[in-house]
């Protein structure tokens, strides 16, 4: 009896076990598409793949030094006060054989050098030995011609609020000679000159927060000169000049 029931038992287990299994075989499966069934409505849907990162884009390249402008910021124009100083000579020859080359200075003022066109003024001054005395039985042999003026110019720049600034420049000066260190009556030679000059040239400019330097160039054309220099041959020297400069200063 007892063995009986142990394989009642043992057959109840396996028809429990076959049934189990025939039902999980006939769940439903939850298709991909349009058509959900009705079994798959409350089925949980797999998660959204994460979008992909945006490329982020690229900061511009700083300017290089040559691309900077000069920004001033105190004065849009731009003002300038510089002074400085170069060599100065006369170009004609009898003038040149009559003095040596000499020294020269200045003190300029410049008001536009934000913009294309500029407007100058400057105090001239100049220096440079006289030759002219050597073959004269004086006892001084130091003659020394010395100039002072005034000279307005209009200047053209060729850039603006840029670092390096290249221009040209022209405009009338008027100069005052005078030569010391020479009784002139000896050899009745007057002493002093009145001359105008229209100067011409050429130069570059360089800014650096706040400050300016610039070289320059130039010819000055003379007229109305009286002051009588001459060579050993007597010819009358012109008083035309050429000249090379530099100058610093600070720009507003």
């Amino acid at each position: 009896m007892t063995t009986l029931l142990r394989q009642l038992n043992m057959a109840a287990v396996c028809v429990a076990a076959t049934v189990g299994t025939a039902n999980a075989d006939d769940q439903p499966s939850c298709p991909s598409g349009d058509q959900v069934p009705s079994d798959c409505e409350n089925a949980t849907p797999p998660p959204a793949p994460a979008p992909a990162p945006q490329p982020q884009p690229l900061p511009p390249p700083p300017p290089t030094e040559s691309e900077t402008p000069v920004m001033h910021t105190h004065h849009p124009v731009g003002f300038s006060v510089t002074l400085g100083g170069g060599v100065e000579g006369f170009a004609n020859s009898a003038a040149s054989d009559s003095s040596s080359v000499g020294g020269s200075w200045n003190v300029r003022a410049t008001y536009g050098t934000n913009t294309y066109l500029a407007f100058e003024g400057s105090y001239i001054g100049s220096a440079q030995s006289l030759d002219f005395f050597d073959n004269v039985d004086v006892q001084n042999q130091n003659a020394t011609l010395v100039g002072n003026g005034a000279q307005a110019a209009l200047r053209i720049n060729f850039v603006k609020r840029y670092a390096v600034q290249p221009f040209i420049y022209g405009g009338v000066a008027w100069r005052h000679y005078d030569i010391t260190n020479q009784d002139t009556n000896i050899v009745g030679m007057i002493d002093h000159d009145d001359v105008a000059e229209f100067p011409l040239g050429i130069g570059i400019a360089g800014h650096y927060k706040g400050f300016t330097l610039d070289a320059r160039a130039e010819y000055r054309w003379a007229a109305y000169e009286d002051l009588a220099l001459m060579d050993n041959n007597g010819d009358q020297a012109s008083l035309d000049r050429w000249g090379v400069f530099g100058n610093i200063g600070y720009e507003l």
